[in-house]
């Protein structure tokens, strides 16, 4: 069976977000269904690793980038002249016409929640509703993500189909005192514990506001605690770091052994998002054995389960007062504690992989 894939938000740079989506559930897929021909599109040709890898894995490049008009004009000739069994859009950057089956991943609705501008919400109605609702399948992360779908798009619940996300196993290989140590030296980080934050500067990341209950949480509580953002930088942030932030460390493209010697050394996460299609720094903080401080909202308390203390994203003062609880009460975290592993391992990129053949059976079979 013939799949193709979009996989154009990789480049080969970065491996965070929909770039590690797109790159893991390929290989995984490759692995799992080796008798089937996997085609990867591509704007660029940056899986060498994995086609010299796997021999049934291809690379079918395209210049139409996502969100531009000529990914209406050249992906339907591309995908009709491939032509898959199934060709899987894997985020809400799709053409307006898709010839054959097809299944569409919508990684999240944040653009609609929160838009930049008119044309967001234009967009979800007018373009990309009516894509879904020609699809075989459609394609969540969580059972949230099938709600908001449903509701705001007007899909029919059961074309949805669960699929998750998993955590990149290397995120939970043991590193030494001296790499942890290493990395402290690295980022002016002090020989205190501190709290970590992966997250971006966009309005739904809710970083702003998280700065604040920081800076509450410093006023009330004189526990020796730093804060690690990481996080590409914004005019705004940039402005906030100027006037000063208690105990704030900035981080801005690092690499993944660094993020991993983060996980490991930090006391646990902070993950503060107003909306998330699933989460997946909350995954990876888990598989090394991290509490997460979670936002009560989307996709969060689905993921963290037992392993996470959820706060309400839009009060500093709760945020701020969640913070001091879990720094405070070591019996509370060592009780998160108990749960990290145990819910990190339900969520592995094999168990992707094969909900996603499940998945394109099911396009397959539907009439």
């Amino acid at each position: 069976m013939r799949v193709l894939i979009d996989c154009r938000m990789y480049n080969g740079n970065t491996l965070h977000g929909l770039a590690r989506r797109d790159y893991m559930t390929i290989k995984e897929l490759a692995a799992l269904k080796p008798e089937w021909e996997f085609g990867a599109l591509l704007c660029t040709p940056c899986m060498d690793d994995l086609t010299s890898e796997y021999n049934n894995i291809s690379t079918v490049l395209t210049k139409a980038r996502p969100f531009t008009l000529r990914e209406h004009c050249e992906l339907p000739k591309i995908i009709a002249d491939w032509h898959p069994a199934v060709y899987n859009a894997t985020s809400i950057a799709v053409p307006c016409r898709i010839p054959g089956r097809y299944v569409v991943t919508v990684p999240d609705l944040t653009m609609y929640h929160y838009p930049r501008t008119f044309l967001d919400r234009w967009y979800h109605k007018l373009i990309l509703a009516p894509v879904l609702r020609k699809a075989r399948r459609v394609a969540v992360y969580c059972e949230d993500g099938a709600r908001d779908v449903s509701e705001n798009l007007g899909i029919d619940r059961s074309k949805i189909d669960l699929v998750y996300q998993g955590a990149d196993a290397s995120m939970a290989r043991p590193t030494t005192v001296e790499q942890r140590a290493r990395t402290r030296e690295k980022f002016a980080i002090k020989d205190t514990p501190y709290i970590l934050c992966v997250t971006n500067p966009k309005i739904h990341k809710n970083l702003p506001r998280f700065l604040q209950a920081w800076e509450e949480f410093k006023r009330i509580d004189h526990k020796n605690y730093q804060l690690v953002v990481v996080s590409s930088m914004a005019p705004w942030l940039s402005e906030r770091l100027k006037g000063g932030l208690n105990e704030v460390r900035v981080l801005s493209g690092i690499s993944d052994e660094d993020l991993r010697s983060l996980y490991q050394d930090c006391d646990f996460l902070a993950f503060p998002s107003l909306s998330e299609g699933f989460g997946l720094p909350a995954v990876e903080a888990m598989s090394v054995g991290k509490p997460v401080l979670a936002a009560n909202t989307t996709s969060l308390p689905e993921v963290v389960g037992e392993a996470g203390l959820l706060c309400d994203p839009f009060s500093i003062e709760d945020m701020a007062r969640k913070i001091s609880l879990l720094v405070n009460d070591r019996q509370l975290y060592d009780n998160l504690k108990i749960h990290c592993l145990p819910r990190a391992n339900q969520f592995t990129w094999k168990m992707v992989a094969q909900r996603h053949v499940d998945c394109y059976m099911k396009a397959i079979a539907d009439p």
